[in-house]
């Protein structure tokens, strides 16, 4: 399964990943460490929701590449503490951070596993909800923040998915 078209679908689909995460989640500058924008909970969103929408999954690999193109900055908590502050220690896209990220020999767990993106956490919660019922308790404002990022997402499918612009 790793011929030509295997290449060319996955080009594809990276592809369609970068105007979604441009789209729907480009980049914050505001550097704020939250369970919603750590890497590993953005892939199973983008995961949920891609596959939902548009029939693929995506790997943390995937995304990361992604985000960093989308000039998207990685950052990760610095185990010194500073005056009862921590300090972000920013990873720069130039630097091969992706094999410390998922190599599985990681010699400071610490410094590995909680790697946030400067992205919206309320937006990647709220495309989270997108894939499933909303529960009846849900507030809403709630419940209208989800009707209008689904109906956000099915007009930008309508154009990224056309004749004009295959995936």
């Amino acid at each position: 399964m790793n011929g030509p078209h295997s290449t060319q679908l996955h080009e594809a689909q990276m592809r369609l990943l970068r105007r979604f995460i441009a789209t729907f989640l480009p980049p914050q500058d505001k550097f704020h460490r939250n369970l919603a924008n750590e890497i590993n909970y953005v892939t199973t969103t983008l995961n949920r929701v891609l596959l939902h929408h548009f029939g693929f999954r995506v790997n943390k690999e995937m995304v990361t590449e992604a985000l960093q193109d989308n000039k998207c900055i990685l950052f990760t908590k610095n185990d010194q503490a500073n005056n009862r502050k921590y300090q972000r220690r920013i990873v720069p896209s130039e630097q091969n951070f992706l094999g410390t990220l998922f190599s599985t020999e990681k010699t400071d767990v610490q410094e590995t596993v909680y790697v946030h993106a400067d992205i919206d956490a309320g937006t990647v919660r709220t495309l989270r909800l997108t894939t499933i019922p909303i529960p009846e308790n849900t507030a809403p404002d709630k419940r209208l923040q989800v009707k209008e990022l689904l109906h956000r997402l099915k007009e930008w499918k309508k154009i990224e998915i056309s004749p004009e612009n295959p995936v």
